[in-house]
């Protein structure tokens, strides 16, 4: 007797990406003509509007098939089709997480006396597809606006031939241009940011006493992938 096996069903294609750039990763499918994404109903009411943009070789095959969706469409698995003109093809879509944080305005700008603390305000956005956790308290290291321009001066006047001794100057002058690090205290609006939502978040920014008047310093805060530019001005 003849023994048969049966065949698991064919597996659908896979789109994965991030929700504004989900990527078809199987070749070879024959979709003529216009392609469309048809979502599945549960899908639809949190996908938002979206887009399907295709790309085909010289003989019109297709060579690349990209699904735009709403930023905010959670991390996960979605039943989905494609139609053309000659096929509708059940799809799936990988969306993986995506962590984008924009603040407005893109600086933050302060300025004070040495050993005061400043209070400021910024916009968050939360541009991915995840709640971000945003922290109490943060510290980034800042520098001397005219640190590298002094360690040359300073190296430029050195009455000194010795390479070492020159350069062992100059990044004695830059590490003077360091000021330390600057803490910030989010004092409203830490906390949970669920998704595409905003929040006005209040900042506490706290000068060292070892800031030199009439200096300005700049540094980098790092908010989860994302980096904003910090311009200090210290008066007298």
């Amino acid at each position: 007797m003849k023994m048969t096996t049966e065949k698991s069903p064919p597996r659908a294609p896979l789109l994965s990406g991030p929700p504004r750039k989900l990527l078809l990763q199987e070749s070879g499918l024959e979709l003529e003509g216009t392609v469309t994404l048809e979502l599945d109903d549960a899908v639809a009411d949190i996908a938002g509007p979206y887009k399907v943009r295709i790309k085909r070789d010289n003989e019109g095959r297709l060579k690349y098939l990209k699904v735009k969706l709403d930023r905010s469409m959670p991390p996960g698995k979605y039943g989905s089709r494609l139609k053309s003109a000659n096929a509708d093809i059940p799809v799936v879509l990988e969306v993986q997480e995506s962590i984008a944080l924009a603040m407005s305005p893109s600086q933050i700008t302060v300025a004070g006396c040495n050993g005061t603390k400043v209070l400021t305000s910024a916009l968050l956005t939360n541009k991915g597809n995840i709640t971000l956790e945003i922290p109490r308290s943060h510290h980034l290291g800042i520098y001397d606006d005219a640190g590298v321009e002094t360690a040359f001066a300073s190296t430029y006047r050195l009455d000194e031939d010795d390479p070492i001794e020159l350069f062992g100057n100059f990044i004695h002058k830059l590490r003077d241009g360091y000021g330390g690090l600057l803490k910030l205290r989010i004092t409203k609006g830490y906390g949970a940011l669920p998704a595409g939502l905003s929040r006005r978040v209040e900042i506490e920014v706290a000068l060292q006493k070892k800031l030199k008047p009439q200096h300005h310093y700049h540094g980098v805060w790092s908010l989860f992938n994302s980096n904003f530019n910090v311009a200090i001005s210290v008066q007298d």
